[in-house]
């Protein structure tokens, strides 16, 4: 089951209308921008986009410019780490193509010292739950970061809606954040109770 799905979202952001994607990732931006919980976390984690997921090239350098303590995620093994980054400038393509810090320069940030994390997905449901690209990856850093850090999904209208089979290993988001709210929402946040995560 996650297979299909995973491969018909795939399909889906693949065949996105370009100016849909520009407009979508603008007003996603904006709202980020403007968003409470993004402007007091100082410690933030925060994926760097592959080309097929909402653009996060703009919200990096915003953060970095209003002085946050900004990492990124860096695949080691078949674990992440939050790395710091200064400049967008130094990352380098890395395991799948991600941009990330290289191994020589990096400066680690323990889960715990994190206020927000930032995170992709192929598609989400309302109350939460996501579905990645296979790897697990984020479900295991996610188990590693206490409760009282908050989670944003970052993603397109178009991933939210589809019912995603959730097994024990599975990390839900605390917000969904899309260009439009998404499932008749009127704000850009779906807010979830933490309690679900």
């Amino acid at each position: 089951m996650k297979k299909e799905l995973r491969a018909g979202q795939i399909y889906l952001l693949k065949h996105l209308d370009p100016h849909v994607r520009q407009d979508a990732d603008v007003r996603i931006l904006e709202y980020m921008k403007g968003s409470e919980i993004v402007n007091k976390s100082l410690n933030i984690m925060i994926y760097v986009s592959l080309p097929s997921e909402v653009d996060t090239r703009g919200l990096l350098e915003y953060l970095l410019c209003s002085g946050k303590n900004i990492s990124v995620p860096a695949v080691e093994g078949d674990h992440i780490a939050a790395v710091r980054v200064r400049s967008l400038e130094s990352l380098k393509p890395g395991k799948f193509g991600v941009f990330e810090p290289q191994l020589e320069h990096r400066e680690y940030v323990e889960p715990r010292e994190l206020d927000l994390v930032i995170l992709p997905g192929l598609c989400f449901t309302e109350d939460g739950k996501r579905l990645g690209r296979g790897g697990g990856f984020y479900d295991r850093f996610l188990k590693l970061i206490p409760d009282s850090v908050h989670t944003i999904g970052l993603c397109y209208g178009a991933q939210v809606g589809q019912e995603i089979p959730f097994e024990e290993h599975d990390m839900k988001v605390d917000e969904i954040v899309t260009e439009d709210g998404s499932a008749g929402n009127t704000a850009a946040g779906i807010e979830i109770k933490k309690e679900e995560k």
